[in-house]
């Protein structure tokens, strides 16, 4: 019954996509006022479909294989729902309706003008792209019969809050970039002037962003305390396909203010538009292809990967060869003076689609390698840290100059004396162990001045909420990098153990059965010397229906800095029995400065946007 409903919805969605992306073609034939309703018609149709399914895991329907595959009737209803996008096939159907949504809200006022009614259309050709791939490879919908009794229950490492949130928020910035890139590919067909699209391409963009920023920042928060390696980052490729459309964006960002405020550039701040939507589904098809193995990557079928392969090929195929043809003919608008504040944003958006290109090369290099037939060699910290790093100095040092350029000297000499007081300040308390980590907290404390500077002076809450929170994000970046202090030991109940200050003592080892899973917890109080400071449960869970076993950490935060604790394995005396532990324990100093600056920086992004979006 379920199977059938939200297979007709989809093929509902299907019909009405088709219909709204005949208007791009036959415009004459599919006036604007039908392609909106289409617009609004194929969200219905996606959204009731994925509430179709949802509701199979709420009721755990298990005549439906992917609610069997994912779910389980003692699971609590928080990951029963996020379960329909734990897996591959729901998170297609999420990913569908987000874009959908987009469209519908993109059409959500009377289509008036020409630009307008195209990029309606050219979403309808996008949704109908995504539904076809969905239908035809990837549907939720496939039955079971004998209907088994009992499911086998969502992967225990996607059980948790912060996964829970983390894909919706990423596909909202992903995808909201098919806005900005029909906005670009519409203004090329109709050879619309920069007035005509520009605010509404930044505005677009600067919503997709800000939530790819919370997306990022709660996928990178989920890892660190989640995955118990006590890290923000480990430059997975999976990570790397989101931080790519990120970066781009972030110059589209940057591009698009250019073009608005200045009429220059347009051409530039179009190829960017349809390359950051690109990139974007370059990273849906790494993490959905099975050509990498994460705890991110969900698919492993190379038909589906094929299938995705196709609609990007045509999708970003299409984009670049109408640029090629209309780009050249499109006027040339102002020319950006290098010392002034377009000028600095210019000279960021170099840099910043340099890292973009350095990070793209080494998440697909060793892809094409082995592709080749060649020998696997594995791309990780350390090259981005040689290549991506570097080029970020040089761009905080725009971020903090760029927004005075032309402002007098007497503003020079106040950024030179806050980058002096407030970078000297955070090296001596820090200590920094290198020139690099020194150099990033001086020119961090450089643009926290300019975010501040430029609020006082021009009210400019956006702006400064956005440089000040990455700013900040910079600084727990570095110190959670650079100042990280670990120490493994071993306990026995009633030991204690000296870490950083903390006294960290073994009170008991319980183990229990809760739910789908048995867990052994290590109760360990903690004391700064004779105070009591919490009391932390590492655990290792055993979950029965996936055979998997994972491990809880113990987190004591403490301000801006956190205490980790990690349980190991046990150690057996001669006789069988268990008597002592091993733990790790970590201290990351003012590492939630990394979240918090995102989200700041995420704020001011949709500040950005102001109250409403206007085509």
């Amino acid at each position: 019954m379920l199977a059938t409903l939200g297979s007709s919805f989809l093929f509902f969605a299907l019909t009405v996509a088709l219909l709204q992306a005949i208007g791009v073609f036959f415009p004459k034939h599919i006036p604007p006022h039908h392609t909106r309703r289409f617009a609004h018609a194929c969200f219905i149709g996606t959204g009731s479909a994925f509430f179709t399914l949802m509701y199979a895991y709420i009721v755990s329907d298990f005549s439906l294989e992917n609610v069997f595959q994912n779910s389980h009737t003692k699971k609590p209803l928080l990951y029963k729902i996020s379960g329909v996008w734990g897996n591959h096939e729901g998170s297609m159907l999420l990913w569908m309706v987000i874009l959908a949504g987009y469209g519908a809200w993109y059409a959500r006022r009377p289509l008036k003008t020409a630009l307008q009614h195209t990029t309606t259309a050219l979403l309808g050709c996008i949704n109908t792209g995504i539904l076809l791939y969905i239908i035809g490879v990837s549907t939720p919908f496939i039955t079971l019969f004998p209907i088994p009794k009992q499911g086998q229950d969502l992967n225990p490492l996607l059980q948790d809050p912060a996964l829970a949130l983390h894909p919706p928020f990423l596909y909202l910035g992903y995808i909201g970039f098919a806005v900005p890139y029909a906005l670009a590919l519409a203004a090329l067909l109709k050879r619309a002037a920069p007035t005509e699209w520009t605010a509404s391409l930044l505005r677009y963009t600067l919503v997709a962003w800000s939530f790819l920023t919370i997306g990022i920042g709660l996928g990178s928060f989920w890892a660190y305390y989640e995955l118990g390696w006590g890290g923000w980052w480990f430059w997975d490729p999976v990570e790397n396909a989101s931080l790519l459309p990120w970066l781009a964006g972030l110059t589209l960002i940057h591009a698009a203010i250019i073009t608005h405020k200045k009429q220059a550039l347009q051409s530039w701040t179009l190829l960017l538009a349809l390359l950051t939507f690109s990139l974007s589904l370059v990273g849906t098809f790494l993490v959905r292809s099975g050509l990498l193995t994460s705890v991110h990557s969900f698919a492993s079928d190379p038909t589906r990967g094929l299938f995705m392969l196709v609609l990007i090929v045509l999708t970003i195929g299409a984009g670049l060869l109408v640029y090629a043809l209309r780009a050249p003919k499109l006027t040339r608008g102002n020319p950006v003076e290098l010392y002034t504040p377009a000028g600095g944003m210019l000279l960021g958006n170099v840099l910043l689609i340099t890292s973009c290109g350095t990070v793209l090369l080494g998440t697909l290099y060793p892809l094409l390698l082995e592709a080749m037939g060649n020998s696997t060699i594995s791309v990780g910290a350390p090259y981005f840290e040689a290549t991506f790093v570097p080029l970020m100095l040089p761009l905080l040092g725009l971020m903090a100059l760029a927004p005075l350029l032309g402002s007098g000297r007497k503003n020079y000499l106040k950024l030179a004396l806050a980058t002096v007081v407030g970078g000297g300040a955070l090296c001596l308390y820090f200590q920094p162990p290198n020139v690099m980590a020194a150099a990033g907290f001086i020119l961090a404390a450089a643009v926290t001045f300019t975010a501040i500077f430029s609020y006082t002076k021009q009210r400019t809450l956006s702006f400064s909420l956005a440089h000040g929170g990455m700013a900040l994000a910079i600084i727990g970046m570095i110190t959670a990098s650079t100042l990280q202090q670990t120490k493994t030991f071993t306990l026995e109940q009633g030991q204690s153990a000296d870490f950083n200050g903390y006294t960290l003592t073994l009170n008991s080892i319980e183990s229990a059965v809760i739910g789908t899973y048995q867990t052994v917890i290590a109760k360990v109080d903690v004391y700064q010397g004779t105070r009591f400071q919490a009391s932390l449960a590492p655990e290792k869970r055993f979950y029965f229906a996936r055979q998997m076993m994972t491990s809880e950490i113990g987190l004591h935060g403490k301000g801006l800095s956190d205490l980790y604790l990690i349980l190991g394995e046990s150690q057996k005396e001669a006789d069988g029995t268990i008597k002592y532990w091993n733990f790790q324990a970590l201290y990351n100093p003012f590492i939630r400065l990394i979240w918090l600056g995102l989200v700041l920086a995420a704020i001011g992004g949709l500040l950005g946007v102001r109250k409403r979006i206007e085509q």
